[in-house]
């Protein structure tokens, strides 16, 4: 497992096996092979907690093509919300979530 994904799932005090969030479209499911990624917001280099989301593939590949992009800006608010465990705004859908109430 590589430095960045152990300080994501430290943080959140998660392991492997454990169930997952996609901050992105809320999709769940576990780390280990079940098609979630610990993508850099601002590119690799910075590994804070800040600079790390946890996107499912289809997210993760939304931040890395030019069909229904996500910016780097959308991604570093759904982050910074789901850091502060606010009610967050799912980019491109129009839903608010609150995390408290999902029990997420």
């Amino acid at each position: 497992m590589t430095k960045y994904i152990k300080i994501y799932l430290n943080y959140f005090d998660l392991g492997e096996q454990d169930i997952i969030t996609c901050e992105s479209c809320l999709k769940q499911g576990r780390v280990d092979g079940e098609g979630f990624d610990i993508h850099h917001i601002h590119g690799r280099g910075d590994n804070n907690i800040n600079n790390l989301i946890c996107l499912c593939r289809s997210c993760h590949a939304r931040a890395h093509t030019s069909k229904k992009h996500i910016k780097p800006e959308e991604f570093q608010h759904i982050h910074n919300c789901f850091l502060a465990n606010k009610k967050i705004f799912i980019a491109n859908t129009g839903l608010d979530i609150d995390l408290n109430k999902e029990g997420i």
